[in-house]
Order: C-alpha cells, then sequence, then structure tokens
C-alpha cells in the first residue's frame, strides 16, 4: 500500500490540475474578448498627408499624433523618420483612436509621393514634394 503521505500529494496534484483546466476556457475567452475591443479601437485610412511638423501630421480632414513608436514605411517599405516623410503624399495610416486629442498613428505607408505647387527664388514653378518641416498649417 502507498503511504498516506503519496495519496494526499497525488490528490493534491489531480485537483489543482483540475482547477488550472476549468479556468483556462474563460481566460481564453477574455482574452479574446479583449483582442476583439482593442481590434476595433485600431483604424485604417488612407489620405492625403499635406503638413508635418515635430510629432504631428494632417490630412485632408484629421490630425495625428506621430510618437517614437510610429512606424513610418517609405514606397519600397523601408523604415524612414518623420522628418525624411515627403510632404505631400498618399499615404495609408493606421492610427488608434482615442476619447481626447487626436488620434496617435501607429503606422504611417507612403502609397504615392504627390506634387506641390510653389515658386522658387527666381519665381519658378516648382511641382514636387519635399521632406522639409512644413512652414504653415494648410487652410
Amino acid at each position: 500500500m502507498l503511504p498516506r503521505k503519496h495519496i494526499l500529494f497525488g490528490t493534491l496534484l489531480w485537483v489543482g490540475w483540475l482547477a488550472a483546466w476549468l479556468m483556462v476556457p474563460q481566460n481564453a475567452r477574455a482574452a479574446g474578448e479583449l483582442a476583439d475591443r482593442l481590434s476595433a479601437e485600431l483604424k485604417s485610412v488612407v489620405s492625403e498627408v499635406r503638413w508635418k511638423g515635430p510629432g504631428k501630421i494632417l490630412t485632408r480632414n484629421m490630425e495625428f499624433k506621430v510618437t517614437r513608436a510610429t512606424q513610418i514605411l517609405d514606397l519600397e517599405g523601408r523604415k524612414i523618420s518623420l522628418k525624411r516623410l515627403p510632404v505631400p503624399c498618399a499615404a495609408r495610416i493606421r492610427f488608434r483612436k482615442t476619447t481626447e486629442g487626436s488620434p496617435t498613428a501607429l503606422e504611417i505607408q507612403v502609397r504615392e509621393i504627390l506634387t506641390s505647387v510653389g515658386l522658387s527664388k527666381g519665381g519658378r514653378l516648382l511641382h514636387r514634394s519635399s521632406t522639409r518641416w512644413s512652414q504653415q498649417l494648410p487652410e
């Protein structure tokens, strides 16, 4: 016959395993609900980036915060800094909605470099995009 110690240890081990097994479906369900809620907060939009400055960009109808965590990709999919983002450009912007203030951009992927019209110092028309910081907010 087995000593009492072994029977007690085996019983406790079995009860602990059963308790953990019964809790897994509830945790998995809760994790699934949390993932659904987080993915519902993530949005994506393709728009024209018309202005950029330190920490933010403006599109035709939205303003986005840009943080160190924001991933910015050029036409070839290579990571670039906000300073190297050409403006104006068409871009797909993935962002997280917030209850207050501007949404935070998680990823900005350049789809097309657009042309902009301006005058050079000599008075010639320029048709190009620029990686310089934007001077004025668009109207």
